[in-house]
């Protein structure tokens, strides 16, 4: 008894949770397609700058500072990635967590193209200058030459590239 019991529960419940997922199914797609929506407009509104997305983690934070951001050319917009905990993220940050780029190890650049973020990661070029804490002009030559040097082949990945074809670190 307790065998049929519980098949004819599952025959009651296995078509509810099914329905439950159908029903959901158009909701998700809509909350997509908007995140989606947002991001291209986002990429329209916000292109040809160049975001630098910081950390204060590992000893960023002073030669970031000191020699990195004071040479930083004017289409260049710094950010600093924080922990998500007020509930509160700039803008960029969000439209990084949807285009699936966060998680890039800081610093990484983000150059924003109409038809994609394209990024890469700063951590391994600046390893070699990030002893070098204090203010610098050899340090902001060499930090603005591998900035403006990555630019340049992300801009110039944009045309190799399809919009289908991820970008490999």
């Amino acid at each position: 008894m307790k065998k049929i019991k519980s098949i004819l529960l599952a025959i009651l419940v296995i078509p509810l949770i099914i329905m439950a997922v159908v029903v959901s199914l158009p909701f998700i797609l809509l909350m997509r397609i908007d995140e989606l929506i947002k991001l291209r407009i986002f990429r329209k509104h916000e292109e040809g700058n160049v975001y630098l997305i910081c950390t204060s983690k590992r000893n960023w934070h002073e030669f970031l500072n000191n020699n990195v951001i004071p040479v930083l050319p004017d289409n260049f917009r710094v950010i600093w990635a924080k922990p998500y905990r007020d509930g509160k993220q700039k803008k960029i940050i969000t439209h990084l967590k949807n285009s699936k780029i966060y998680g890039v190890a800081k610093p990484y650049i983000v150059v924003v193209t109409p038809k994609a973020l394209l990024h890469e990661s700063l951590n391994i070029k600046f390893q070699h200058l990030k002893t070098h804490q204090k203010v610098s002009e050899d340090t902001r030559e060499a930090s603005l030459k591998i900035l403006l040097q990555t630019e340049k082949e992300l801009r110039t990945s944009a045309y190799t590239l399809s919009p289908a074809t991820p970008r490999s670190e």
